[in-house]
């Protein structure tokens, strides 16, 4: 996943990634250093719902989740990925 945002930036393609927009935007280079892999998941589906979670914890993600988790759920996320 990390490589497809990189290559967006590198094509131009701003628009089908905020991770590639936002470094463009914040001429920030350096956000790839700091990106890391939480984990991986090869189901699709539940990728989706994994990325979602990780974000409910954010307090202001640059990207925004592909599915919507319900905001009752986000403190039960934050006590299980904590």
């Amino acid at each position: 996943m990390l490589r497809e945002h990189r290559r967006n930036l590198e094509l131009d393609h701003l628009k089908g990634s905020r991770l590639a927009e936002h470094s463009f935007e914040e001429n920030r280079p350096e956000l790839w250093e700091e990106a890391k892999i939480l984990e991986t998941e090869k189901n699709a589906l539940c990728r989706k719902y994994k990325l979602a979670a990780y974000m409910a914890c954010l307090q202001n993600p640059i990207s925004r989740p592909i599915v919507e988790i319900s905001p009752i759920c986000h403190p039960l996320i934050t006590n299980d990925l904590s």
